[in-house]
């Protein structure tokens, strides 16, 4: 699956920055949103599956933002890596 620049989330467009964040931050994230600037953020060390699973939790997380959905990090974790292996196992990820 090749990761867009851009997506919209919620009639919002979300810039994808794909880079090195160590770098851009302190805390060694690997992924990050920034909603108040709508940018998705991405390292660029990790394989292409991680990158991938990545984009679909920061998604799960604007969603969340927008909507302010109460969830733990884990349970936005568990259904990021469910959808994802639903979509990659079924071949609907191009």
């Amino acid at each position: 699956m090749k990761i867009p620049d851009k997506v919209k989330i919620g009639g919002k467009s979300y810039e994808i920055i794909i880079q090195n964040l160590r770098k851009e931050t302190a805390s060694g994230e690997f992924s990050m949103l920034q909603p108040a600037v709508q940018r998705i953020w991405i390292s660029n060390e990790m394989t292409q599956e991680q990158q991938e699973v990545s984009f679909f939790h920061e998604i799960i997380e604007a969603i969340k933002f927008d909507n302010d959905l109460e969830s733990t990090h884990q349970t936005l974790q568990t259904l990021t890596e469910q959808l994802y292996q639903v979509l990659k196992d079924n071949n609907l990820l191009k």
